[in-house]
C-alpha cells in the first residue's frame, strides 16, 4: 500500500476517534447511536476516497485499452510511411511536391502523440520538425528538379520513423506480456 493512501485512510479515523472521545467525555449519557453516527461519517469519507481511487483505476485501464487497440494500426501506418518515404527519396522535387505523404506523416504522428501508451513526445516533435523542413525544402525547390535525397532532413525523418516503428512494436509486445 502506498504511503499517501495509508495517510488518507488512517488520518480521518484517528481524528474521528480523538474527537469522539473528547465529545463523549463531556456527556455523561451517550448512546450507541452516537458512535454509529461517527462511524458512519468515517465510512462515508472512506467511500468517497475509494470511489476516487477506483475512478482513477478505470481511467488507467481505459487508456491502456485505447493504446492496445490503436498502436498496432498506427505501427502499420508508420511502417508504410517509412517505406514510402524511402521510395520518395529517389524521386524529384517536382513529383514529390504533389505527394500526400507529408500530410499523412503529420496526421499519424499527431494521433500517436495523443496515445498514453506511447510517451515519446520528444521524438514525435523532432519528426514533425523534420517533416516540416523537408516539405519546405521540396516546395522551395520544385521549379528545379532535384532529387529529394539531397534534403538534409529527409534521412533523420526516415530514421525517426523507423525508430518509432520499433518502439511501438516493443510497446505492443510489452502490453501483451502483462
Amino acid at each position: 500500500m502506498k504511503v499517501w493512501l495509508a495517510a488518507i485512510l488512517i488520518a480521518p479515523l484517528i481524528v474521528a476517534l480523538f474527537l469522539a472521545t473528547r465529545f463523549f467525555a463531556e456527556i455523561e449519557d451517550y448512546r450507541a447511536i452516537d458512535w454509529l453516527s461517527i462511524t458512519g461519517t468515517v465510512f462515508g469519507y472512506y467511500g468517497v476516497v475509494f470511489s476516487a481511487y477506483a475512478a482513477l483505476g478505470v481511467r488507467e485501464i481505459s487508456n491502456r485499452y485505447f493504446a492496445k487497440m490503436r498502436l498496432p494500426e498506427i505501427r502499420k501506418q508508420v511502417e508504410s510511411l517509412a517505406s514510402r518515404l524511402s521510395i520518395l527519396a529517389e524521386s524529384t522535387t517536382d513529383k514529390a511536391v504533389s505527394d500526400r505523404i507529408f500530410s499523412e506523416i503529420t496526421v499519424t504522428l499527431e494521433s500517436l502523440k495523443k496515445i498514453d501508451g506511447y510517451r515519446r513526445s520528444k521524438l514525435i516533435d523532432q519528426s514533425l520538425t523534420h517533416t516540416s523542413k523537408v516539405l519546405t525544402w521540396v516546395q522551395s525547390n520544385r521549379s528545379t528538379p532535384l532529387k529529394v535525397t539531397l534534403c538534409d532532413d529527409l534521412w533523420p525523418l526516415y530514421a525517426n520513423l523507423n525508430t518509432m516503428n520499433s518502439q511501438i512494436m516493443t510497446a505492443i509486445e510489452e502490453e501483451r506480456a502483462r
